[in-house]
C-alpha cells in the first residue's frame, strides 16, 4: 500500500486479479510492473496513491492496493489497442500534470491519454516499427519459392509469401512457437 503522504512501500495484502485469481501468477517474473500516478497530489495527508499495475493485462488502484481494477483487458482487445505482457508503464507531463501514459509490452508501445477514466481507452504507436521474437522459421520445401512460416513470441505465426517483411498473412494462435511445412513424404 502507499499513501500519498508516505514515500514508502508496504506489502500489498491483494493482488491485480482477473475472475477472483492473479491473472498469471507464472508470469510475474517477466511480465509485471507498477508506478504510482504523479497527479496525486503531494503532502495530502490521508489521500492514497492511485497505483498502475502491469501483468498480463493492465490494472489500476484508487486506495494505494488495496483493491485493484482491470482497465485493459487484452484478450478482447483489438490488435491496434493494447497488447499482452506489461513490461513498463511511464507518463509524460504537459506543465505539472501528466497527461499521457505509455505502455511499454510485447506489443511495442501504446498510449492512454484519458488513463483516470473508467474505460481508458489506448492506441498503439509503435506504426511500421516492426519488431517481435520468432522461436521458428520455417520455409516450404518447395525450392526457389518466397513462402515460409515464422513463429512469434504472443504474436501469432506469420506465413510470409514474398521476401518483404511487410506484407504476411497472419494464422491467429497468439504464441506462434514452433512451426514448420512438412516434406513431401509426410502430407
Amino acid at each position: 500500500n502507499a499513501t500519498a503522504a508516505s514515500v514508502t512501500w508496504q506489502n500489498c495484502a491483494t493482488l491485480p486479479t482477473q475472475s477472483g485469481a492473479v491473472t498469471n501468477p507464472t508470469a510475474v517474473f517477466y511480465a509485471n510492473c507498477i508506478v504510482a500516478d504523479p497527479n496525486t497530489p503531494s503532502g495530502a495527508s490521508s489521500n492514497f496513491v492511485t497505483l498502475y499495475a502491469g501483468y498480463r493485462e493492465l490494472y489500476r488502484s484508487t486506495n494505494g492496493g488495496g483493491t485493484w481494477t482491470q482497465i485493459a483487458n487484452v484478450s478482447s482487445s483489438p490488435d491496434d489497442d493494447i497488447h499482452v505482457d506489461q513490461h513498463i508503464i511511464t507518463f509524460a507531463a504537459a506543465g505539472m500534470s501528466a497527461t499521457n501514459m505509455y505502455i511499454g509490452n510485447d506489443g511495442g508501445i501504446s498510449r492512454c491519454s484519458n488513463f483516470t477514466a473508467p474505460s481508458p481507452v489506448f492506441s498503439y504507436i509503435n506504426k511500421e516499427f516492426n519488431i517481435s521474437q520468432f522461436y521458428t522459421c520455417s520455409a516450404t520445401p518447395t525450392a526457389n519459392v518466397p513462402d515460409f512460416l515464422a513463429g512469434a513470441q504472443d504474436n501469432d505465426i506469420q506465413r510470409f509469401s514474398s521476401f518483404h517483411f511487410n506484407n504476411t498473412a497472419k494464422i491467429p494462435i497468439g504464441d506462434g512457437s514452433y512451426c514448420y511445412y512438412p516434406t513431401a513424404s509426410k502430407r
